[in-house]
């Protein structure tokens, strides 16, 4: 027996642009990272203690998902890179204007965890690589409302070089409807994706 159960093997992802099909990405630089953000009211004026923090209130979290793609023709293909309008391009369009809500033109990532490898293996964990579900994807990963992150910059170069496609997603937080107790239909936890 090994002295660690180590997790390790590549994902693939889809992209399913809103009202689209579900289309290959691609491949990655360095697979996907994932990283969760709290968000909090810090208690760190006061009086006598002056600037330290003396507490805080909880105020949700965020999640992000970040990963240079190398296939430059499949992220045109799947138009992962951009969702606003039919062109980075294009500032405004008729079908897409200013005021349209984030979750209207999100499209769904699901990351697949490579056969054979620790990364398709299912645990006893909620499908997750991780003790206690809290730390990333184990097998497939289903992230339902993923748009481009809010100040995110697409940063396409154009010279010799490969061209690498670096893209931040932020995953919009959704209601499952899964039922939380008896007589509590609806009530599901409020997510940002799915593991199985």
């Amino acid at each position: 027996m090994a002295l660690e159960e180590f997790v390790s093997g590549p994902y693939q992802a889809t992209y399913k642009k809103s009202g689209g099909s579900a289309v290959f990405v691609g491949l990655t630089e360095n697979g996907f990272n994932m990283q969760f953000t709290p968000q909090m009211e810090v208690i760190d004026t006061s009086d006598i203690y002056g600037g330290a923090i003396l507490d805080a209130v909880k105020r949700g979290h965020n999640a992000t998902l970040a990963f240079d793609l190398l296939s430059f023709k499949k992220a045109l293909t799947s138009q992962i890179f951009w969702q606003f309008t039919s062109s980075p391009l294009v500032l405004w369009e008729t079908a897409l204007p200013s005021g349209v809500l984030y979750s209207s033109v999100a499209g769904e990532i699901v990351l697949t965890g490579q056969a054979n490898t620790p990364a398709a293996v299912v645990d006893n964990n909620g499908g997750l690589g991780y003790a206690n579900n809290v730390y990333g994807p184990n097998r497939v990963l289903t992230a339902t409302y993923a748009v481009l992150s809010p100040g995110s910059s697409v940063a396409i170069n154009s010279n010799s070089m490969l061209r690498k496609l670096p893209l931040q997603f932020t995953l919009l937080p959704y209601n499952t409807g899964a039922v939380v107790s008896p007589g509590q239909s609806g009530q599901g936890p409020v997510v940002f994706g799915v593991a199985s």
